[in-house]
């Protein structure tokens, strides 16, 4: 123990001593910077593939709402279609029924033909612009579905 104590005395012994301490803490440094430039290295690797999956995703949505926006459209001129000719067939005939034969006044029924016949006729316009913008909601919320579906 005393011949420790006299070493540690020693001024060259201590400057030894010292030299191998910061050598090895230069040696952790080194490591340790090399360790963290690996992991950068890795992060970097990981951070760039998973940016081209990324694109590759966007573009493959994008594709798809371009297939489900031009469906959705198909659909949506199918049904405006289907609404005119529905509408038209509705149009060309009355809606109140035709008089009685023998009626003495066969334009009306305790009210004006014309006037029941055009409040029918507005209530069915407005009956069916609710309607198509339903049918349009339906349309859009049906192609929503297979655009997140991937179909």
């Amino acid at each position: 123990m005393t011949l420790l104590l006299g070493l540690l005395k020693n001024p060259w012994v201590l400057l030894i001593l010292a030299l191998l301490a910061c050598s090895f803490a230069t040696h952790g440094w080194i490591a340790e910077k090399a360790a963290f430039d690996r992991f950068k290295g890795g992060v970097e690797a990981v951070g760039k593939a998973q940016e081209e999956r990324t694109a590759s995703i966007i573009k493959l949505n994008n594709a798809r709402k371009g297939e489900v926006d031009a469906k959705i459209k198909s659909l949506s001129s199918e049904r405006d279609a289907l609404a005119d000719k529905l509408r038209q067939q509705r149009s060309s005939g009355s809606f109140v029924p035709p008089a009685a034969p023998g009626a003495a006044e066969p334009d009306t029924a305790c009210f004006s033909r014309a006037a029941l016949e055009s409040a029918i006729q507005r209530l069915d316009d407005r009956v069916s612009g609710l309607i198509k913008k339903g049918d349009q909601a339906i349309v859009d919320l049906n192609g929503d579905k297979e655009w997140a579906q991937g179909k």
